[in-house]
């Protein structure tokens, strides 16, 4: 049995420590907020994909909370999902996703080279 959290909760107020962890490992990170039922449901297939991809870090970063954060990735529409890898942002997607393109998505982010 798995025991992995599906996902971090991402509290900081800057955004190089997740640049430099990408450098490391795949970063996927997911800009939300507890009002948005929307953003539920896309929790919902991260929480439900999460441990397919062990390989992945995954941080949820309620916007609410941590003001700086979206700022500096350049968020102003939630949910927005956020990949990174080798301390470059890869790729932006606004709004939900399916959970067949969220799987598409973070496969893709670990078969980059």
């Amino acid at each position: 049995m798995n025991n992995r959290a599906p996902y971090r909760l991402f509290e900081g107020n800057s955004m190089s420590p997740i640049i430099s962890e990408s450098e490391e490992k795949p970063v996927v990170l997911l800009f939300t907020a507890e009002w948005l039922g929307s953003a539920h449901i896309l929790e919902t297939f991260f929480k439900e994909l999460a441990p397919e991809y062990p390989k992945l870090v995954i941080y949820k970063v309620d916007v609410d909370s941590n003001q700086d954060l979206p700022t500096q990735f350049g968020i102003s529409q939630v949910p927005t999902t956020v990949f990174l890898r080798d301390g470059e942002i890869r790729e932006y997607v606004l709004g939900v996703l399916s959970k067949r393109k969220l799987r598409q998505k973070f496969q893709n982010l670990l078969d980059e080279s």
